[in-house]
């Protein structure tokens, strides 16, 4: 669940980026100018990359990126085209954007494709593109994902009849605030990716523990 959280936390990137403009195969355009997807379809990289720099740009955690995003939305739209074919791309983006009104549920739901959630690991992974700071959720909108998140992460660790047992005694939407609050305000980018280790563990823990006490009913 931590890994996704750092996915969530840069959720209006992809919904702030458009699918851009598909060319034929046979494009005269200079491959620095396109994409080529699996199915040898090329779409213009210009547009896409244009409005990804610019939710870049008005984001609250802009500051985890180098060099202003540009090696990030290069890395997620290349990395894209290494596993989708044009019309699957733009199926799953279009599909999952028209189900929500809102963006953030919209990219939460297409971030569950393994896909997309295997390409932002890769390129959130990558030292050269990413900061080691901390971050902030950005919105109202951000925070309602992040409880739900967490809710999907408890009835995942737990069995039904046990989560069950947790509501009873616990506010599930104020401990889930809590300990996402939590882990942000705590832990960097490079740490919370390896929250299973010695000091971070106790960390993790001990906000567990506190969340529950702190909402109990």
């Amino acid at each position: 669940m931590e890994k996704q959280l750092l996915i969530l936390l840069c959720l209006p990137l992809l919904f702030s980026c458009g699918g851009g403009e598909a060319n034929s195969q046979n494009t005269s355009q200079s491959t620095y100018d396109t994409v080529t997807f699996i199915d040898g379809e090329t779409m213009k990289r210009g547009p896409f990359m244009d409005e990804c720099m610019a939710s870049m740009a008005q984001g609250k955690n802009k500051e985890i990126f180098k060099n202003g995003g540009l090696d990030y939305c290069n890395c997620f739209l290349d990395k894209l085209a290494e596993r989708y074919t044009l019309s699957e791309f733009t199926f799953d983006y279009y599909t999952s954007r028209g189900t929500t009104e809102s963006f953030e549920e919209a990219a939460y739901q297409l971030y569950k494709n393994p896909k997309i959630l295997a390409v932002l690991e890769e390129c959130m992974a990558d030292p050269t593109i990413m900061n080691d700071v901390k971050m902030e959720i950005s919105s109202k909108e951000m925070l309602t994902l992040h409880i739900a998140q967490c809710k999907d992460g408890l009835k995942a660790g737990l069995s039904l009849t046990d989560y069950n047992e947790f509501l009873k005694y616990v506010y599930v939407d104020e401990y889930c605030e809590c300990y996402m609050q939590k882990m942000t305000n705590e832990f960097t980018l490079k740490e919370m990716d390896n929250l299973e280790q010695g000091d971070n563990l106790i960390k993790l823990e001990k906000f567990q523990e506190d969340c529950i006490f702190d909402n109990l009913r």
